[in-house]
């Protein structure tokens, strides 16, 4: 996100506390939606965030302006870079 980049208070921490450690073989699932984001470890659902602009954020690390990755972003993207 462009900067400064702010995320809500609280909003990283929360989100972290609800997703469990990843480990090899888990498959972590993000769907963003209209209303924000749910979130899935090997197809259960584990949660959700319902603030549209936390959910903004965490996809502009993937595939915004300023990507974490190019690669995850064009491998999100089913392009190749």
């Amino acid at each position: 996100c462009p900067r400064p980049c702010r995320f809500p208070d609280g909003a990283i921490e929360r989100f972290l506390a609800a997703v469990p450690a990843v480990r090899q073989g888990d498959r972590l699932t993000l769907l963003f939606t209209a209303g924000g984001m749910d979130f899935f470890m090997n197809g259960r659902p584990i949660g959700s965030v319902k603030d549209q602009d936390f959910a903004r954020l965490i996809l502009a690390t993937f595939i915004g302006q300023h990507p974490s990755s190019e690669e995850v972003k064009f491998g999100l993207l089913g392009a190749s870079g």
